[in-house]
């Protein structure tokens, strides 16, 4: 399974949005909206997909709709 090019850390996938936001909010998303990432052992990833839809201005709620799909092909 080819996870590691579909997740980003948590911390570089906010990085990365067109508006830096901090490792808390990201938190805050994958708690409200948790098929945006996965946590593997003590640390949070995003789906690469929920993190490029999230900055073209996509809401959560759809984002999170990517990031299952995203899971549902890297399951598979």
């Amino acid at each position: 399974m080819a996870t590691n090019t579909l997740l980003e850390p948590l911390t570089e996938a906010m990085n990365l949005l067109p508006a830096p936001r901090s490792r808390g909010t990201g938190h805050r998303w994958l708690r409200l909206h948790p098929d945006l990432g996965l946590r593997l052992g003590c640390r949070d990833f995003i789906w690469r997909e929920a993190r490029e839809a999230i900055g073209r201005g996509v809401p959560l709620a759809e984002a999170a709709k990517i990031g299952r799909a995203a899971r549902e092909r890297a399951a598979a």
